[in-house]
């Protein structure tokens, strides 16, 4: 009778044993993806060694003023393709100021927000007024916005998404501050400003091909880039 009974004992931790390692070498075979992912690029340079950029004239909310030159735009629709699909692209990040750039992700396999994170590497202050920003990102973003490491006044965008069937697109993005100094308007040497889209997760787009998409065209004569934003037919987005 005590053997018996010692026997039974015995079995309960081994039989507690085995449900255990049966549960962890499942979990090991069918991994859970974590609720909230962050995940980041390594990050990448372009740009020529220095460049020369003239500072605006003019005071904030005077419109007719260079520095207000992109205070506002009318929208260009297009009445054909958008070139965007025909263009070849360099694979790899283009800048024409020296800037490095690496791409964050925060969210969940349902959703998340992609943050280009840019840094000015020269020790020239640039103005990111007006510049241009095109890179390729899941489709059916709901949501952009800007911030620099400086106070900042948030600009308006002329933005334009062309889908290219596959769960991802082409973007193409203009910054237009208002009402706000060139210091807020400006990234200084080493410091950083973001561009933000939140979107769905596309399986056909990593995050380092984002980031090898992007291009981006900093305003260095003052003409605003409308040479761009009229090419792949920007509509005007408020704030």
């Amino acid at each position: 009778m005590r053997v018996t009974l010692s026997r039974k004992l015995l079995a309960v931790p081994i039989a507690a044993f085995t449900l255990l390692a049966v549960t962890v070498a499942w979990q090991a075979a069918h991994p859970q993806r974590a609720l909230a992912d962050d995940t980041v690029t390594t990050d990448v340079s372009a740009g020529p060694a220095s460049f020369t950029q003239p500072a605006a004239t003019g005071n904030p909310s005077e419109y007719t003023s260079q520095l207000e030159r992109c205070h506002t735009s009318p929208s260009y629709p297009l009445t054909g393709a958008n070139p965007i699909l025909s263009e070849s692209k360099p694979g790899v990040f283009t800048s024409n100021v020296p800037l490095s750039v690496h791409v964050v992700f925060s969210g969940n396999q349902w959703y998340g927000t992609y943050s280009l994170v840019f840094t000015n590497t020269s020790s020239t202050a640039l103005s990111v007024d007006c510049a241009v920003v095109i890179f390729r990102a899941p489709s059916k973003t709901d949501q952009h916005y800007y911030s620099n490491q400086e106070a900042t006044g948030h600009p308006q965008s002329d933005d334009v998404e062309v889908p290219l069937g596959d769960g991802t697109s082409w973007y193409i993005v203009r910054f237009g501050f208002h009402d706000v100094p060139l210091a807020q308007r400006t990234a200084y040497p080493h410091e950083t400003f973001t561009w933000m889209e939140g979107a769905a997760p596309s399986a056909n787009l990593t995050l380092t091909q984002i980031r090898d998409s992007i291009q981006f065209y900093a305003d260095l004569t003052l003409a605003g880039n409308y040479d761009l934003v009229q090419h792949y037919g920007t509509t005007r987005y408020s704030n």
